[in-house]
């Protein structure tokens, strides 16, 4: 069920969602399941840095979705749904000709978890 019931941008921000995730990212719908909330963002990045080379490219590859699980919100499980770009190295030598955009401290290349759920998990499992 889509949060179609008043229109996902007033949901947004009554709940003032954006600011909890990076400028990068911006919200486009908010799907409220009974098991889970799906959150809908575009990145709005228009370059990356290549983890293999570090060159920086604003060459598009493709687009593609991410589906990138985050901490709970309101008792129900979070999913992130990431339509992001790919880039193209544009260093010849690199050894790598394409890869996904990172957000710095939030999501790293190849995640499927938010870097704050990466460590919630960890600290659970070594009781810190």
């Amino acid at each position: 069920m889509s949060m179609q019931q008043g229109s996902p941008s007033n949901f947004r921000i009554s709940l003032g969602l954006q600011r909890f995730f990076p400028e990068q990212l911006e919200i486009k719908d908010i799907v409220d399941t009974a098991e889970k909330m799906i959150i809908k963002f575009e990145s709005n990045s228009e370059q990356g840095v290549c983890p293999c080379c570090g060159v920086i490219s604003g060459r598009h590859h493709c687009t593609y979705t991410r589906k990138i699980q985050d901490l709970p919100m309101m008792g129900k499980a979070v999913e992130l749904q990431i339509t992001a770009y790919e880039y193209d190295c544009e260093e010849s030598e690199c050894s790598i000709s394409s890869f996904a955009k990172t957000i710095e401290g939030f999501l790293d290349h190849y995640s499927r978890k938010t870097e704050c759920l990466s460590d919630l998990h960890y600290c659970t499992r070594n009781k810190l």
